[in-house]
């Protein structure tokens, strides 16, 4: 490309840059109980003040008093700041808005407020042009229509990709319709995708909804589909039960959990009744694959696949007779009040197995226990 050529270019990159400006209809004065003219070197300044007004296109500026900078095309609005237009409204202490790019920065109690959601901030920045909305301090964004809010230090929204991202130790709530449980995701740093139909958030994730609480390295929860995948060292924790594996999956029903997925290494486990003195009292079933079922917050039932492994607790009328140890290719357990009611062992005939071990030999058995409960941070100072 010649220089001449490129000159060209960049003449009527220059000139439609310069048009699509003007196409922005001017900000226009309509009220203010006074107004003072001045000029500031080369630059003409206008002081309003009392019940000030200004419109431009379709939208309706409000404040006590401002400062407009002519030959800028910016003007300064202060006290109980107000922009509204048809598809949203802004509020705040300042406004600093450019009116030829219709970048708009609010600072103190600032807020943007659409049809369905709510943004409140020390500062926000909207740039109409580019559709980005960035926010600082005290970021506070609030879906009505899904009772969620995120929180943290600073966030940005992309409304054309439907891209939000979140930073500062952010924090997702969401309330179910009974309005009774919260589920609560924190992390160190945060992303929304289609408009919050897939959230991401990643490095120290703690997620917690009623009794249950699970951490991970990284999270995503599939809103739409009512899902939430743990990844990169997931920890579960249900009142006395724990669970991992290389991946879990929280399956929701209005954000009430009724199962987990454990995929990969899965391992659960649970206490031994209070009233039993045992040297490792945990019941625990291992397996490559295991899904639970959970009702009122309560586990139901499972199933376990690929190497099912359980050890429990033989009791009879509040004591120990001993541990039993079954291994086979499918495990499946019911449960009434978490008190095992069945057991079911699926697997070829040379692969099912099981031993009974009565107190006083149940050595080899803890051994093995106290080695599995350690991938739970179990770890028991017994010897």
């Amino acid at each position: 490309m010649t220089t001449r050529v490129a000159l060209v270019f960049l003449l009527l990159a220059a000139l439609l840059g310069s048009q699509e400006n003007e196409l922005r209809e001017r900000l226009r004065l309509m009220h203010a109980d006074i107004l003072r003219g001045s000029t500031i070197g080369d630059r003409a300044v206008r002081e309003l003040i009392g019940n000030v007004k200004f419109v431009q296109g379709d939208a309706t500026l409000t404040c006590e008093r401002a400062t407009q900078y002519v030959n800028e095309a910016r003007t300064l609005l202060y006290g109980n700041v107000t922009f509204i237009d048809s598809s949203k409204a802004m509020y705040g202490d300042e406004l600093n808005y450019y009116e030829r790019t219709g970048i708009a920065i609010l600072t103190g109690n600032a807020k943007l407020v659409d049809s369905t959601q709510t943004l409140t901030a020390h500062r926000i920045r909207y740039d109409d042009e580019e559709a980005v909305v960035s926010a600082f301090e005290r970021v506070v964004l609030t879906d009505r229509s899904e009772n969620a809010e995120l929180a943290g230090s600073f966030g940005e929204y992309h409304r054309d990709e439907g891209y939000a991202l979140l930073r500062g130790e952010p924090v997702f709530t969401q309330i179910d319709t009974t309005e009774q449980d919260t589920l609560t995701i924190i992390g160190e740093y945060l992303e929304m995708f289609q408009d919050g139909k897939r959230v991401i958030c990643v490095d120290s994730v703690e997620i917690t909804r009623g009794d249950l609480f699970a951490t991970c390295d990284t999270l995503e929860y599939d809103r739409e589909n009512e899902r939430i995948y743990l990844i990169n060292s997931p920890q579960i924790r249900q009142q006395d039960q724990r669970m991992t594996g290389n991946s879990v999956t929280l399956l929701l029903e209005e954000s009430e959990v009724v199962g987990i997925q454990i995929i990969g290494n899965a391992i659960a486990t649970t206490t031994v009744d209070s009233s039993i003195t045992t040297p490792v009292p945990f019941d625990l079933l291992t397996g490559e694959d295991m899904t639970i079922f959970v009702t009122d917050e309560e586990l139901d039932s499972l199933v376990v696949r690929g190497r099912a492994t359980s050890y429990y607790h033989v009791l009879d009328d509040g004591t120990e007779e001993g541990m039993n140890k079954v291994l086979g290719d499918q495990l499946f357990m019911a449960f009434d009040a978490d008190t095992l009611t069945q057991v079911r062992v699926t697997s070829s005939p040379s692969v099912s197995t099981g031993s009974f071990h009565p107190v006083g030999h149940q050595q080899e058995l803890e051994t093995e226990l106290r080695e599995l409960l350690s991938k739970l941070d179990l770890n028991l100072d017994l010897k």
